[in-house]
């Protein structure tokens, strides 16, 4: 539960620094395809959660390295699980051990 009693909120609020990593979309209100229990991160959160420093995730988006993700209403890049998962699998392949 957030603030005031809300646990939904509009994908429009990512850009505000005061909000957890993880947010749940309003979907009736703001007619998306996604589930509540679908998570939303930004782009330094899903670095995180990659293993890579923010920058290198959106080198890796702008020169088309990896497929680029949904944007909310504000033109930011969110996250979900679903590219975690591929951008992570992405990242393993770059960085296998070499063998000696």
């Amino acid at each position: 539960m957030l603030p005031g009693g809300h646990d939904l909120l509009p994908a429009s609020c990512l850009r505000g620094k005061w909000l957890p990593s993880k947010i749940r979309v309003d979907t009736y209100r703001y007619g998306s395809a996604m589930t509540k229990s679908d998570r939303l991160y930004r782009l330094n959160d899903a670095a995180r959660l990659v293993g890579v420093a923010p920058i290198t995730l959106k080198r890796w988006l702008l020169q088309q390295k990896v497929v680029e993700v949904r944007r909310d209403r504000n033109g930011w890049r969110v996250f979900d699980d679903a590219d975690i998962d591929r951008i992570r699998i992405y990242a393993t392949s770059l960085h296998k051990p070499s063998r000696r």
